[in-house]
């Protein structure tokens, strides 16, 4: 079949495109329906709705602009979906339900009792890596487990100005949290203390301590400051903390940290910037 000579065939071509947040400037991984560093929800244009003639190719960056959204989803897979947002930029995994499936210490465990399973097994046979794995190996877990903690702890410290009404937060976090995973449930609040039980058997609890930012000069500064805790079982109360913890690979509390301060971090996030302003939860 001939083509008319007088037509003209247009190609769109397609490109990787860099997306950058009008209003912070942080990059975006292509598609995100929030900014990952300030909070800000865009909604993008389909491309069928532009004219094919007006169709740009181009590989410069394009601004991720917010607009007026026709979405209908709800409160819950609005906050849903900036959590997915943030675990995608701030980790190696693609969801809230991935990380709390997947993540696993195994390197951190690998480092602590495999090296000194290995000098044992050279030392002195079997017998010799057991004993170097079980005394070296809980000893290097409980200082370098400690010392990661903290170290993340502190990373993950967020801040914020205006003090909230942190039993409205508390009401939030429960109605959400719990639309994400069944994992993570309904928590409760002491004296500034939220606190989450963590996993099916609720071996460990999800902390946030909202306290005053003493650190920073602002009159109404606050920050909020993740943590986690182990839950004394029947079993450890009766053959004591310290023969348990020669049975447990790893302390429950380490892993209930790294899975859930990227999720409470997104939470918070959502809360102070997408939530509260909408919601007048600010005391004066």
């Amino acid at each position: 079949m001939k083509r008319n000579p007088n037509e003209v065939h247009s190609t769109t071509i397609r490109r990787k495109i860099e997306m950058f947040c009008h209003k912070c400037g942080a990059q975006m991984v292509e598609g995100a329906a929030f900014c990952h560093k300030c909070g800000t929800k865009v909604v993008y244009e389909e491309d069928a709705a532009q004219p094919a003639e007006q169709a740009a190719v181009s590989a410069a960056p394009v601004a991720a602009v917010p607009m007026r959204s026709t979405n209908t989803m709800t409160n819950q897979d609005n906050f849903k979906e900036f959590v997915d947002n943030h675990i995608q930029a701030t980790t190696k995994f693609r969801s809230a339900e991935d990380l709390l499936k997947n993540s696993k210490p195994q390197m951190f465990l690998w480092l602590c009792f495999g090296i000194p399973a290995v000098i044992g097994l050279v030392a002195g046979g079997p017998i010799g890596a057991l004993l170097f794995g079980l005394v070296f190996g809980h000893t290097a877990r409980w200082i370098a487990g400690g010392i990661i903690r903290n170290r993340y702890i502190a990373e993950t410290v967020g801040r914020y100005e205006g003090e909230i009404d942190v039993c409205d937060l508390l009401r939030f976090l429960n109605e959400h949290l719990g639309y994400l995973h069944p994992y993570i449930h309904e928590g409760k609040l002491n004296t500034g203390i939220l606190s989450f039980p963590f996993g099916i058997k609720q071996k460990s609890t999800a902390i946030i301590h909202v306290i005053p930012d003493k650190e920073n000069a602002g009159a109404d500064s606050w920050k909020y400051v993740f943590d986690a805790q182990n839950n004394p079982s029947t079993l450890s109360r009766i053959i004591g903390v310290t023969i348990l913890s020669l049975i447990q690979i790893y302390e429950p509390k380490h892993t209930c940290l790294f899975k859930t301060v990227p999720i409470l971090q997104a939470a918070m996030e959502y809360y102070l910037k997408q939530y509260r302003g909408k919601n007048n939860n600010v005391l004066s």
